[in-house]
């Protein structure tokens, strides 16, 4: 096996934040790399952490080594999982904004709800002024936010990032099959992180949001928990 097995993958996290979904492993010194930010975990974290979950687990009949070159693979896909995650996310709380601007705009600019009655009391008149200021404030920022742009990208990501996984998963389940991770399955993994910084590169400029890159990590440890993963004996 090569040595380039411990090279740095990181996770990535789209618009606004990620888990340690930073720029490595997800275990090891990740970067989450959302837009525009990134978090690290050093390579002693990952390993505390894995021992704290895998204390003397045995897979396959023989005993989880931490150093095993395979969690390379599994530590990209669960980063992976983590960013389609996040995006998943992250898109829907953009598209909530968006309809809400819309909705908010239509409302205030339509002669139909202008016309209620309501809104000529002492308390319909104030709400609706307010109401009013809002919109118009909206429909100034809205543009400016470009919501539609903002999801169309994030939607192409998050597609890219549905092949990575698959193709990850893919290796994993060769892995598992063959009892073995041997050069063929290393170069096919080599291949994935080629395609992976393609997608670091297209979402670089983002933010990261902390709150959501933790929720988002501690469901894919439930997804994908460290115990069930395949560990081969050692080459």
């Amino acid at each position: 096996m090569n040595e380039g097995h411990n090279a740095h993958a990181t996770l990535e996290v789209p618009v606004g934040a990620f888990i340690k979904r930073t720029t490595h492993n997800y275990f090891q010194q990740e970067e989450v790399q959302t837009c525009s930010a990134t978090v690290s975990v050093d390579n002693d974290s990952r390993r505390a952490v894995r021992s704290n979950i895998l204390t003397a687990i045995t897979l396959g009949g023989a005993t989880s080594n931490l150093n095993n070159p395979v969690w390379d693979v599994y530590d990209e896909l669960r980063t992976a999982r983590l960013n389609i995650k996040y995006l998943q996310t992250t898109i829907r709380r953009l598209n909530s904004w968006n309809t809400f601007f819309e909705i908010l705009i239509a409302v205030t600019t339509s002669s139909t709800v202008a016309g209620f009655s309501f809104w000529k009391t002492a308390y319909g008149g104030g709400i609706w002024t307010a109401v009013g200021v809002v919109a118009a404030i909206s429909s100034v920022i809205k543009p400016i936010l470009k919501f539609p742009e903002r999801i169309g990208r994030k939607e192409e990501l998050l597609a890219s990032y549905h092949i990575l996984d698959h193709d990850l998963n893919t290796i994993c389940i060769e892995i598992k099959h063959e009892k073995k991770y041997d050069d063929g399955l290393y170069k096919q993994f080599l291949r994935a992180l080629d395609r992976k910084a393609e997608l670091v590169k297209q979402d670089a400029a983002s933010g990261v949001d902390e709150r959501l890159r933790i929720r988002c990590r501690e469901a894919v440890e439930q997804e994908l928990p460290a115990d069930s993963f395949y560990i081969p004996p050692d080459a």
